[in-house]
């Protein structure tokens, strides 16, 4: 899903510095991003990843809107999560701040699991989803701990962040 040698070279979101692990709902933190600046420097195709981020990322704010009013269900919000998260991974200047994207899939997933669980534990569900659920969970990761170990094997040229 991440491919990684199609890191392009762009300018970096404005996104909290790295530090301490967030640990909030990742709903809440996908709400805190902030949308791509325009550059006049973008080239077209860089210009186009910038809109469609945005683009995602206001449909995404509308639509919590509307779950939060009861007129959609959270469930629906996991598809563009997903897809915003690799928008916002091919905005990243840095190969390794897409890591960061990375695991956001995992812990949307992580989270959709622990639901998944609670739901066929209660009788609510069949027990296939779960095991879907932790499917598509270690799908993340494994694309996550794999792109780690492509960065370890080549690094970014010294010089770029």
């Amino acid at each position: 899903m991440f491919p990684a040698a199609c890191c392009l070279a762009a300018l970096s979101l404005a996104q909290p510095p790295a530090g301490k692990e967030d640990t909030r709902p990742v709903l809440g933190r996908v709400l805190d991003l902030k949308p791509a600046k325009d550059d006049p420097a973008d080239t077209p195709i860089r210009k186009l990843q910038k809109e469609r981020y945005n683009a995602r990322l206001e449909a995404l704010r509308a639509l919590a809107q509307s779950v939060k009013a009861g007129a959609a269900a959270p469930s629906e919000l996991t598809g563009l999560v997903m897809v915003l998260a690799e928008n916002g991974a091919d905005l990243e200047e840095n190969p390794a701040d897409r890591v960061r994207w990375l695991r956001l899939r995992v812990d949307l997933l992580r989270e959709q699991e622990q639901q998944a669980r609670a739901r066929v534990k209660a009788g609510g569900s069949f027990a296939g989803e779960a095991a879907l659920a932790t499917a598509s969970r270690a799908d993340a990761e494994l694309d996550l701990l794999m792109f780690q170990e492509f960065l370890k094997k080549d690094p970014p040229p010294k010089g770029k962040k």
